[in-house]
């Protein structure tokens, strides 16, 4: 079978999901038995909205007993305006987080004016535990909202693995001023408590939109089917640049406006939460938006939905502590397995860790133990090899058990090893140059236009610059080969 055939039997089969935001979707649970909690998480592939032009769209989604959020922003931007915005490193102080929070997911989100970087976000605990994130690419659109500049972007880096409780927190190598300047950023972390009784769901949801002047921003996320009608609704929309220049409406789960942010309160880059409408029994989308009439440009960068039912049974009770303080779990493939490596600051009767490996993050297999230290008041590293990963999306699941034999889930890590990286391609629509990153060293690299026609075949040798410009407007498939597997991206050439 011929290279021209056998994309074009993948472009038609791909057809149905090619213009979708969202990637194949993943069920992650965790039951514990010491509490009898209940979690459903779901997530979808890569955790990216990626090619989020001009759309807001659902990228995580979790519902479990206790569960609710905390959020924090900072203004970055270095383009003017008031007020200034904060020099990194920038610190973002978390306050509120209860004695028995287990994090569910962290994300980091920024965005602004350019044409999109490559950001390695540096992000450093209260423990000064540090690791730097590389930002997915969750949206990018060429309405330029600032004068000069190549158009607007977002960014999401999921920093769960280094959320330890209440403290500052803090980040740097977001690039400022130009060719590229954030707004802001925006730290949410999502967490349970087992001594609530209520359950909690979240709905989050990012991408870029952007408005050059007066105009009206609007977009439905998906993704979610409400269990019942709830006792408490919120809501938040993250937007920037505004100079104060006007006010602005917004509208949270609504088709009008239900929101007025008055230009007295405007600080440029924004985390807005609202209670907003209640969401019903049934629904399965939501409506975001936010309009000006003033000459002011203004960005769309994210939004979520939270609220609280009695789906579950949730016993509540006292506040388990585990006996150990987690500074960090996470895995990372390497040469055809996965090493998993997590450090503790304290430990308490700790006898010793398993691990636990899912395809589907509901059933887990115990893969290895490994002895613990006891009783210890120092930082102590351990390391786990998973020689034989699986070829598809594995969880990780982190086990501790006391001298008593008691057992408690810690934490999961994810990884995707044996599969190609997601990559990004952006500006995306363009002129006809583009830029790809993340695909990987020395992968396949296949582009066709709409009928299977293949316009240009070779290798990717770290990122890459894409030279379409001899290419006629349209739609045209990227698709990057690697050990086997393949990923299939849509660019648009518009001249």
């Amino acid at each position: 079978m011929s290279r021209l055939y056998k994309l074009f039997i993948l472009i038609v089969v791909y057809n149905a999901d090619l213009f979708s935001q969202n990637g194949n979707t993943a069920i992650l649970g965790i039951s514990s038995s010491s509490n009898n909690q209940e979690t459903h998480n779901k997530l979808n592939g890569g955790l990216s909205v990626m090619d989020g032009t001009n759309t807001i769209g659902t990228h995580y989604t979790v519902t479990a007993c206790g569960l609710d959020f905390n959020a924090t922003s900072v203004r970055l931007c270095k383009r003017g305006g008031a007020p200034a915005g904060t020099t990194q490193p920038a610190t973002f102080s978390v306050t509120g987080l209860p004695a028995c929070f287990f994090v569910q997911k962290a994300f980091f989100y920024t965005g602004g004016s350019g044409s999109g970087p490559t950001i390695n976000l540096s992000f450093t605990n209260p423990l000064l535990t540090n690791s730097v994130f590389p930002m997915v690419n969750s949206g990018y659109t060429p309405t330029d909202k600032w004068g000069g500049y190549a158009g607007t972007w977002t960014r999401r880096a999921d920093v769960t693995a280094l959320i330890t409780g209440n403290g500052n927190y803090v980040i740097s190598g977001i690039p400022t001023g130009s060719p590229n300047d954030p707004d802001g950023g925006t730290l949410v972390i999502v967490y349970s408590d087992n001594t609530q009784t209520f359950t909690g769901s979240m709905v989050m949801a990012d991408g870029t939109m952007a408005a050059g002047g007066s105009g009206n921003l609007n977009s439905v996320i998906s993704g979610f089917n409400v269990c019942a009608n709830p006792t408490l609704t919120k809501h938040y929309v993250i937007a920037g640049d505004f100079q104060s220049i006007g006010v602005y409406n917004l509208r949270y789960n609504s088709l009008v406006n239900n929101f007025v942010y008055p230009s007295a309160g405007q600080s440029f880059y924004a985390y807005l939460p609202f209670t907003g409408a209640a969401v019903t029994a049934g629904q399965t989308t939501a409506n975001y938006g936010l309009n000006n009439s003033s000459a002011d440009a203004f960005s769309f960068y994210a939004c979520a939905l939270y609220y609280q039912t009695t789906c579950l049974a949730c016993p509540g009770g006292t506040c388990v502590v585990l006996p150990i303080e987690l500074l960090s779990f996470g895995a990372k493939c390497n040469s055809g397995k996965v090493d998993l490596n997590w450090e503790t600051a304290t430990e308490t009767n700790n006898d010793r860790f398993t691990i636990e490996r899912s395809t589907d993050g509901i059933n887990y297999e115990t893969i290895g133990t490994v002895k613990a230290g006891g009783n210890s008041k120092q930082k102590l590293s351990y390391s786990f090899a998973d020689a034989k990963p699986l070829k598809v999306t594995s969880y990780y699941l982190l086990k501790q058990t006391d001298y008593n034999g008691e057992a408690k889930p810690v934490k999961v890590a994810v990884t995707s090893c044996n599969r190609i990286a997601e990559f990004d391609i952006y500006p995306n629509p363009s002129s006809g140059t583009f830029k790809m990153v993340g695909a990987g060293e020395n992968s396949e690299i296949i582009i066709a236009d709409v009928l299977g026609k293949i316009i240009y075949e070779g290798r990717v040798m770290g990122d890459t610059e894409l030279d379409l410009s001899a290419q006629k407007n349209g739609i045209y498939f990227v698709k990057v080969i690697s050990e086997g597997a393949a990923v299939l991206k849509k660019i648009v050439i518009n001249k």
